[in-house]
């Protein structure tokens, strides 16, 4: 397994993690957003979604820290929101006493 570059977080729901990683359609988005940024219409495209299921999942995935989205401009003046994955790894242990683990994302870019 490769090395972690990203920053351990606390504070994630786990059960969260756990409901969305279990959507057949999240973790087509996830898989998607491992080639680079993409907007929402190119992921529902992508991921063969309608734009509201993607636009409902990628907003949980973006709730959770797993995915940022930032406007991008395009030069007639266009914009949208252009997705960037920041999942790194998610380690998940289940025992009697419940789900926990840790989680690591992406370090923002220029930091």
């Amino acid at each position: 397994m490769a090395a972690s570059t990203g920053q351990e977080v606390s504070g994630v729901d786990f059960d969260a993690a756990l409901d969305v990683l279990s959507d057949e359609y999240a973790c087509r988005l996830l898989a998607a957003l491992e080639e680079g940024p993409m907007g929402a219409r190119n992921l529902a495209e992508t991921c063969d979604m309608s734009r509201a299921t993607a636009y409902r999942r990628l907003e949980r995935l973006e709730t959770l820290g797993f995915v940022t989205s930032e406007m991008a401009y395009d030069a007639d003046g266009h914009h949208r929101k252009r997705f960037r994955l920041t999942l790194e790894e998610l380690h998940l242990e289940v025992g009697a006493d419940g789900v926990d683990g840790s989680v690591s994302l992406a370090q923002p870019a220029g930091d």
